[in-house]
């Protein structure tokens, strides 16, 4: 039990470590961009808050609009999705890019499988290509990528 215990502390103390010395070294000749901001803890945001406040340019990245705390400091950009005529633009850009051919079925096959998502659209030619196939109602294993919706930037 013990064990546990300190294993947390010292990530704590570790966790601590990180945030000074970022907020030590940090101006307005970096940007800090913050993915998924809209899950943070209340105690990251506060944070963000005192960087903020050092003249740090930050960005902050989320799928959920969020009216508390920092999030009111910074303007709100809402980013719409892609239409699937653009999506599937992308998949032509990206097939032609890597010298691939793509028939409108592989297409709307590859397009089922990215949604809106210009990233996974991307991906989805590049593993076709590479002849990796995904079963009918299968997603691609990324968790990384997701559709961005709120963009909150410094005014």
């Amino acid at each position: 039990m013990g064990n546990r215990r300190d294993r947390r502390e010292r990530k704590a103390s570790q966790g601590d470590a990180l945030k000074q010395e970022i907020a030590n070294n940090i101006n307005d000749r970096y940007l800090l961009i913050c993915d998924n901001a809209h899950r943070w803890a209340a105690s990251l945001l506060y944070w963000l808050e005192i960087v903020q406040e050092t003249g740090a340019i930050l960005v902050l990245l989320s799928i959920a609009e969020v009216k508390t705390g920092i999030f009111l400091k910074m303007s709100k950009i809402e980013l719409g999705r892609l239409s699937e005529a653009q999506i599937r633009e992308i998949m032509i850009r990206e097939a032609i890019a890597i010298d691939f051919s793509l028939t409108p079925s592989k297409i709307a096959r590859l397009q089922s499988i990215a949604g809106s998502n210009p990233m996974l659209a991307k991906q989805a030619v590049q593993e076709a290509k590479l002849g990796r196939h995904f079963p009918e109602g299968k997603e691609m294993s990324i968790s990384m990528w997701h559709p961005l919706s709120m963009l909150y930037l410094q005014p």
